[in-house]
């Protein structure tokens, strides 16, 4: 008999320590439940923001978009200018340098027709001077 009004009381002790704990523990369904239903409730505004954001991305980029499409332009039409521009530059440097190369073309055959007379006279003063060193050789 002892042990079994030990056992009760054993029972007895447990249940009045764990009753306090059951009845004070929090009903886990009820918070699952507020858990998804806030969560719910922050995706649906998360995904509401992110619509209107969106919107407002897919509006900037059409913005983007026609500056750009207006500046390519504008920079493809001052490019096709400067490229006419550097055309007649080019054209015209192309006409400077042709009468430069016939100026110095020009220059260069009369300093070679100066230079041939210069090696002639050059030519006939050594021969002079060759016919008088052989002369005054035979003389002494």
């Amino acid at each position: 008999m002892k042990r079994f009004a030990l056992s009760l009381l054993t029972v007895a002790i447990s249940s009045a320590t764990l009753a306090p704990v059951a009845f004070a523990s929090p009903n886990f369904d009820q918070l699952r439940r507020d858990n998804l239903d806030k969560g719910q409730n922050q995706l649906e505004q998360l995904r509401e923001e992110n619509l209107e954001k969106s919107s407002k991305f897919d509006q900037l980029r059409r913005e983007n978009l026609d500056k750009g499409q207006s500046n390519l332009d504008d920079i493809r039409e001052e490019n096709l200018e400067k490229a006419s521009k550097f055309d007649q530059l080019r054209r015209e440097n192309l006409d400077k340098d042709q009468s430069n190369l016939d100026e110095i073309r020009e220059e260069n055959l009369e300093k070679a027709s100066k230079f041939d007379q210069l090696r002639r006279e050059n030519l006939d003063k050594d021969q002079s001077n060759l016919d008088q060193v052989r002369d005054n050789a035979l003389v002494d």
